[in-house]
């Protein structure tokens, strides 16, 4: 069991480090909260499961169906292309005064 939530927190914050670049989110605050937000709902799974002795997961948990979001990110863009879903321009934020974010895009 040990090695196989090795292997598991190995590949989700890979999957996410993979998934920020792909849609290109760029040296912000987004990049390094959305890494956070999802390693960290596995590890926190992991000590539930070591300190209470059972995983009792949701219909609906970021362990797994995380991994389908990710999967299914990962194939919306190898179908569709990189420019034609991430890179669409959608709001303007510079007057959030954010360094390195000046324009909201999908991705």
């Amino acid at each position: 069991m040990l090695f196989d939530h090795g292997c598991d927190a190995f590949s989700v914050a890979i999957q996410v480090l993979i998934c920020t670049r792909f849609i290109q989110v760029g040296d912000n605050f987004l990049s390094p909260l959305l890494v956070f937000s999802c390693v960290a709902n596995f590890y926190f799974s992991t000590l539930e499961e070591y300190y209470v002795g059972e995983l009792t997961l949701q219909v609906c948990n970021g362990v797994t169906d995380g991994s389908f979001a990710i999967v299914g990110l990962m194939l919306l863009t190898a179908i569709t292309g990189w420019s034609n879903v991430w890179a669409t321009p959608i709001y303007d934020v510079t007057e959030w005064h954010i360094r390195g974010l000046t324009i909201m895009t999908i991705g």
